[in-house]
C-alpha cells in the first residue's frame, strides 16, 4: 500500500485506536516498538499524536552467502570467535533444526520462553504464552512463524521464534532448559548465526534481531536502530512537539556515545 491509500489507512487506524479509547473512558493510545521512518509516518496522520523514542534493536542486512558471506567480510579476531562459538555449540551435543511453529511445537515452546523469561525477572508463565500462540494462530499470524530448535538428545533444549513479514525476518522470542548445561552460545547460534543461512536462503532481506543483547550483536556484525512510539491523547493535550523534540535528541545522543559507528542510518533522523 503506497501513497494517499496509505496515508488514508494509517489516518483511519489511529484515529479509530483514539476513538476506542475514548469510549473506554482512556486517556489515549501507544503504538510502541516501531522503526522510527514508520512512526513518524504514522504520526503525521493525527495533529493529536507525538513521536518518541523509547528502545532500538539489532538489525542485519542479509548477505547473499548468508553467514558464509558474513564472516569473509568481519576481521580475523571477530571471525575467530564466532567460528569457536559455532564449535562450542557442536561439541555440547547440540543439532540445530529448523521447523514451523506446529501444535504440537506450541507447547514445548511456551515453557523454554516462559523459563527464559522467568530467568530476567517476567512472572507471566508457560499458560500467559500458550494464549499468546492461540491468539497468533486464530489471526494466521503463527502461520508466518519459523522456530530455529537446539535438541541434545533427541531433546529441544532451547528455541527461537522468528516472523517474517515480505522480505523482512523478526525475531520475537526466546527460551532455554537452563537445567541443562548451556554453556554452549546457543542464544546466538539459534538467533543469530543460523538465521543468516535461512535468510539467504529463503530471499529474505533484512534480519530484525530483537531490542536484547544490542551490545554483542552489534560487536558481531549488526547494526543499531531505533525504535518509537506513537503516543496520541484522546483529549488532544500530549507533549508538546518541542519536549517530544528534545526528549529524542538526549535518547539519540546516549545511543550514539554508546555504539558510535555501530549506530543504523534511521538515527540521522533525529537530527533532522
Amino acid at each position: 500500500m503506497i501513497g494517499k491509500r496509505r496515508a488514508d489507512a494509517q489516518r483511519a487506524l489511529l484515529r479509530a485506536a483514539l476513538d476506542a479509547a475514548e469510549g473506554r473512558k482512556r486517556a489515549g493510545v501507544i503504538i510502541p516498538y516501531m522503526p522510527l521512518a514508520q512512526a513518524i509516518e504514522m504520526a503525521a496522520a493525527d495533529e493529536r499524536a507525538r513521536v518518541l523514542l523509547h528502545s532500538a534493536e539489532a538489525t542485519l542486512d542479509v548477505p547473499d552467502g548468508g553467514l558464509a558471506s558474513l564472516l569473509a567480510s568481519i576481521g580475523t579476531r571477530r571471525r575467530w570467535k564466532v567460528q569457536n562459538e559455532l564449535t562450542r555449540f557442536s561439541e555440547m551435543g547440540n543439532v540445530m533444526r529448523w521447523s514451523p511453529v506446529t501444535p504440537e511445537l506450541e507447547d514445548v515452546a511456551a515453557e523454554l520462553i516462559a523459563r527464559n523469561r522467568a530467568k530476567y525477572g517476567s512472572h507471566q508463565g508457560a499458560d500467559w504464552m500458550r494464549s499468546i500462540f492461540a491468539g497468533q494462530r486464530r489471526t494466521g499470524i503463527l502461520n508466518k512463524a519459523v522456530a530455529a530448535l537446539a535438541l541434545r538428545d533427541q531433546q529441544i533444549v532451547s528455541i527461537a521464534v522468528s516472523y517474517r513479514f515480505g522480505d523482512h525476518l523478526h525475531l520475537r522470542y526466546f527460551g532455554a532448559d537452563y537445567s541443562v548445561d548451556h554453556n554452549d552460545f546457543r542464544y546466538f547460534v539459534l538467533c543469530y548465526y543460523a538465521p543468516l543461512d535461512y535468510a539467504a536462503a529463503h530471499g529474505i532481506r533484512t534480519y530484525h534481531e530483537s531490542i536484547a543483547s544490542l551490545e554483542a550483536k552489534s560487536a558481531r556484525g549488526a547494526k543499531v536502530e531505533p525504535l518509537a512510539a506513537v503516543v496520541a491523547t484522546t483529549d488532544g493535550i500530549a507533549v508538546t512537539r518541542d519536549v517530544a523534540a528534545r526528549h529524542n535528541q538526549l535518547f539519540a545522543q546516549a545511543f550514539r556515545e554508546q555504539f558510535s559507528s555501530r549506530l543504523g542510518s534511521d538515527w540521522s533522523i533525529c537530527s533532522e
